[in-house]
C-alpha cells in the first residue's frame, strides 16, 4: 500500500475514533434523560424493524466504503477496495451495536413514530432515503467540515470573552 493509503485510512479511524471510543452505554444516553424514555420489550422489537426496513446495517458498511474511497482517492483500486471491504465485514459486528441503535430509537420515539418510520420506508421515498443516506452523510460532513473549523475558533474567542465577564453577584 502506498503512504498516502495509509495515512487516508488511518485519518478515517481517528476521525470515527472518538464515536467508537464512547461507552458501550453512550448512545443511549446521548439525548438528555428528559427526551429518552425507557423502551419496553415491544418498543425495542418495532425499533428493530425500522432499522432492518431502513437498512441501517447495508449504510454503515456503504459509508465505511465511501469514506475509504474519498480517504484514499487515486489509490482506492478495486483490489484495495475488496480487502478493505471484506476486513471491515469481518470485523464489524452488527449484532454488537444493533441493541444499543435499537434501544436509542425505542427510546427516541414513540411506538405509533416508530410504525410510521417503518412504514414510510417502505414506501418508494423511503427506500430511496436508505439508498442514499450513507452519501447524504458523507457529503454533510465534507460540507460541515470546513465550515465548522472556520467557525470554531470565533466561538471559542467568544466564550473566552464571556468566561472573562463578571458574574452577577461579583463571583
Amino acid at each position: 500500500m502506498t503512504r498516502k493509503l495509509i495515512l487516508a485510512l488511518l485519518a478515517l479511524v481517528l476521525a470515527a475514533a472518538p464515536a467508537w471510543a464512547q461507552p458501550a452505554a453512550a448512545p443511549a444516553t446521548a439525548a438528555t434523560a428528559a427526551t429518552v424514555r425507557q423502551p419496553g420489550p415491544e418498543s425495542l422489537a418495532l425499533a428493530r424493524e425500522l432499522l432492518r426496513v431502513a437498512r441501517v446495517e447495508e449504510g454503515i458498511y456503504r459509508a465505511f466504503e465511501l469514506g475509504v474511497r474519498q480517504g484514499a482517492g487515486d489509490s482506492a483500486t478495486p483490489e484495495l477496495m475488496t480487502m478493505v471491504g471484506e476486513a471491515f465485514r469481518d470485523e464489524f459486528k452488527w449484532a454488537e451495536v444493533e441493541p444499543q441503535i435499537s434501544a436509542l430509537y425505542a427510546g427516541l420515539f414513540s411506538d405509533d413514530e416508530l410504525r410510521a418510520m417503518t412504514a414510510w420506508h417502505q414506501t418508494p421515498v423511503g427506500r430511496r432515503v436508505a439508498e442514499t443516506t450513507a452519501e447524504l452523510s458523507l457529503g454533510s460532513q465534507t460540507i460541515m467540515g470546513p465550515y465548522m473549523q472556520a467557525l470554531m475558533p470565533r466561538i471559542m474567542e467568544r466564550v473566552q470573552e464571556a468566561a472573562e465577564w463578571p458574574t452577577p453577584g461579583g463571583r
